[in-house]
């Protein structure tokens, strides 16, 4: 568990750079709902809640999945996400169908 909450802090502190360095708007209003999908994510895991768990990080996955992120800074965010993810599965947080 320790792993998952390094890399929280890894991925929520790439986003927040993210945000602060883009100047699209569109851009960085995307950036504001990962962030907030990160808390979603924070929660369930402190509640035990799998399923919502499950749905969320399955829906960040398909953000990521049709959208590149734009910059350096998008590609790190990206991967810090992945890296959640990859974390999540290993630790059956989440199923593999997302």
């Amino acid at each position: 568990m320790n792993e998952i909450i390094k890399q929280f802090f890894i991925y929520e502190s790439t986003l927040q750079k993210a945000k602060d360095i883009e100047k699209d708007l569109s851009w960085i209003n995307r950036y504001s709902a990962r962030i907030e999908e990160l808390n979603q994510i924070r929660v369930n895991i402190e509640n035990k809640d799998l399923k919502t768990l499950n749905e969320i990080v399955e829906t960040e996955s398909r953000a990521y999945g049709w959208s590149f992120y734009p910059g350096e800074h998008g590609k790190v965010a990206e991967e810090a996400f992945w890296n959640l993810k990859k974390l999540l599965l290993n630790n059956n947080l989440i199923s593999n169908r997302t």
